[in-house]
């Protein structure tokens, strides 16, 4: 092996070490004391907004997608736990609650809060799309 492609392959692996760490989002379980209630939220609007357990599925894969009963899920599960308002802003205080690094998170959570549509389920939604695109956590109800 040429020394040129020694020299490409370490700088190749800095560059995606140092981008595979930016991307990496940490894990923040939710205590089953905590997550219980919110889960058979989660649950109840399933059925509300006759859902299948596919859209629990995508929510624990990150993969949000803008379909109407989607959105509805999300907009039924925030309101139903008591995290949003039913005007679908946040309710930052109690999804602080959450996150063992409140002081961090806060900013995150404002800047989210700020979405505009059509309805309370779209303002629900960009606040979601917003939390997935820029916290540096992952919460995990499982």
């Amino acid at each position: 092996m040429s020394l040129y492609r020694i020299i490409f392959a370490l700088v190749a692996s800095v560059i995606l070490v140092k981008v595979s760490s930016k991307s990496a989002k940490q894990i923040v379980k939710v205590p089953p004391e905590v997550a219980e209630p919110i889960l058979k939220g989660m649950a109840k609007c399933i059925d509300e907004t006759k859902n299948t357990e596919e859209v629990w599925q995508r929510i624990r894969e990150v993969k949000y997608n803008s379909d109407e009963k989607f959105k509805e899920f999300l907009y039924c599960a925030s309101v139903t736990n008591g995290f949003f308002h039913k005007s679908g802003h946040a309710i930052i205080e109690k999804l602080l609650e959450l996150f063992p690094k409140k002081a961090e998170m806060k900013s995150i959570l404002e800047n989210c809060d700020h979405g505009q549509g059509d309805s309370a389920v779209d303002i629900c939604y960009q606040f979601h799309k917003c939390y997935q695109d820029n916290s540096p956590v992952y919460l995990s109800f499982d």
